[in-house]
């Protein structure tokens, strides 16, 4: 099973789960994707800039591979101040 973290804004729209992916998701462009369709709001927070996502706790700044033994992480931007 994959383990879905979400932090920041994300963690106020959906709760860390553990999932197991759908066949057809093999990537994480495939993974964001499909969340947000099964999900609105995640759907929305995904449109948004500066958001970010970490597989196995290594930043990623294109689209990488995933499988269900992964832990993907999805964070959004965040304000200084």
């Amino acid at each position: 099973m994959a383990k879905l973290l979400f932090f920041g804004r994300f963690s106020d729209i959906a709760p860390a789960r553990d999932i197991d992916l759908p066949e057809s998701i093999k990537d994480s462009d495939a993974l964001v994707a499909w969340l947000s369709k099964t999900d609105a709001a995640l759907a929305a927070q995904f449109a948004r800039s500066g958001n970010r996502i970490a597989v196995n706790k290594v930043m990623i700044s294109e689209n990488a591979a995933i499988t269900n033994s992964d832990e993907i992480a999805f964070m959004s931007a965040l304000s200084g101040g």
